[in-house]
């Protein structure tokens, strides 16, 4: 089944359900795989109620020889009652303005147990939330509801979205189903969706995929197909063949067929070997085209570890038929030692018999949040900007209170702190970097409110 990603998700909801035909549902298998990404930089801080984690990314600017911040992206993560939220701000920055644009807030709630640690499959539901798409209001937009067979197996998934109509909220409509099935050992032997015509509010058929397992559960041969609802009969869309070290043990070799509807029958696109310097960590990976008897390795993936067996390079050699190998990208990664996440890798290519930066990308511990939620007064802070003389210039309701100023700048660090009690509507910037900032201010009863401001 194909995935996709929460980002997606959350973008594609904010259009609506206007096209009739429904897309693959995102599985719960779907989101526990985020969520997995999340674990290794977030399970470290999970002794705070609310931890934080900023990555940033950045491009090689070839001009300046230096880097040019691109997307920032911040996961906070709040342990509150057994139950996990995690909410994602990603931001991508404006070459031509030269500053951070917000792009998507999103919040992800896990309803029922959920360990960062242990991972459990079983769900009371799962909760998505996007922006509205008429207010932009953070809302629950999507609910998925699991069914368990008493194996604790996943047998089906209901998807539910929030619909409107031109404006008007209808509440929660089934979108789709995901339906599982399982051998008399549970492994998953199948797995399909049905989506929901629109018209007639009937579920139809979707994609299907077929497993074919070994004695110790291990996925042979994946072969999926597509509905087509004019010859209302299943098509073939590709085949994925795996072969294993020993049962139980590392995967050595994937095949990938796709259908050729001219031909019918099942083209080779591609061939992998894998080879392993140790169980577990793969040392080598040969990517092949051409077809069984007659395969050509075009690609070569090698990767070092550390002294725990934590990647630290890989690099990509092309391979000519003639079996010469020549560099072409590398990806060397550092990790923070106290906290165990990545905390940097850089990709190079290789161009000219020299390394060249393409993309930098950071991970790091941002301030720890309150889980307790803020009153926001967004209109008590009318406007905020700064002046030629490098003062910045606060604008206020006529009956707010500010107590307190916070400035920000994109990265998340605190630049500036300062009491705004008495009516004070001015600070003194002029020690302050030229670049974006966020503005926040707290007034008397709590309540916050904050602004994006640039300085030049």
């Amino acid at each position: 089944m194909r995935q996709i990603s929460l980002l997606f998700i959350a973008l594609f909801l904010t259009l609506g359900l206007q096209a009739q035909n429904a897309p693959v549902l995102p599985t719960i298998e779907g989101v526990l795989q985020h969520l997995r990404t999340v674990k290794p930089k977030a399970a470290a801080q999970l002794r705070e109620e609310v931890s934080c984690t900023r990555e940033s990314e950045f491009s090689w600017n070839t001009t300046s020889a230096k880097w040019d911040s691109t997307f920032q992206t911040i996961t906070k993560v709040n342990d509150e009652d057994g139950k996990i939220n995690i909410e994602i701000t990603a931001s991508e920055y404006d070459e031509v303005g030269g500053f951070m644009v917000t792009e998507v807030i999103e919040g992800y709630g896990i309803v029922g147990d959920f360990d960062l640690e242990e991972a459990p499959i079983s769900y009371d539901s799962l909760l998505l939330y996007g922006p509205d798409q008429f207010t932009g209001d953070l809302i629950l937009v999507a609910r998925i509801l699991p069914t368990y067979n008493g194996n604790g197996k996943l047998v089906k998934q209901d998807t539910y979205f929030n619909t409107a109509f031109f404006g008007l909220p209808l509440g929660f409509v089934l979108f789709g189903v995901n339906l599982y099935y399982y051998d008399a050992s549970d492994y998953l032997i199948s797995e399909a969706s049905k989506g929901v015509d629109f018209g007639t509010f009937a579920l139809e058929n979707g994609d299907s995929t077929k497993y074919t397992n070994n004695g110790a559960g291990q996925v042979l041969v994946a072969q999926s197909w597509e509905w087509d609802a004019d010859l209302m009969v299943y098509t073939n869309v590709s085949r994925i063949t795996n072969t294993y070290v020993s049962m139980g043990g590392d995967q050595a070799s994937v095949t990938y067929e796709s259908w050729n509807d001219a031909t019918m029958t099942f083209d080779y696109n591609s061939h992998s070997i894998y080879t392993y310097g140790k169980p577990g960590l793969m040392s080598k990976e040969e990517i092949q085209t051409g077809s069984p008897g007659n395969w050509k390795t075009v690609q070569e993936i090698s990767y070092t570890y550390d002294a725990q067996d934590r990647p630290t390079l890989v690099s990509y050699k092309s391979v000519n038929p003639n079996g010469v190998k020549t560099d072409t990208n590398r990806e060397t990664t550092k990790w923070d030692t106290n906290e165990g996440w990545t905390s940097e890798t850089i990709y190079q290519s290789f161009v000219g018999g020299n390394w060249v930066n393409n993309d930098r990308n950071i991970v790091e511990p941002c301030e720890p949040i309150s889980s307790v939620a803020t009153p926001l007064a967004p209109e008590a802070l009318v406007n905020a900007w700064f002046d030629a003389s490098r003062q910045l210039n606060l604008t206020f309701a006529v009956d707010a209170q500010p107590r307190t100023l916070d400035l920000y700048d994109m990265q998340g660090r605190l630049s500036l702190r300062a009491d705004i009690r008495n009516g004070q509507n001015k600070i003194d910037g002029s020690a302050l970097m030229p670049g974006m900032y966020l503005v926040r201010v707290t007034f008397a009863g709590g309540e916050v409110a904050a602004k994006q401001v640039q300085k030049f």
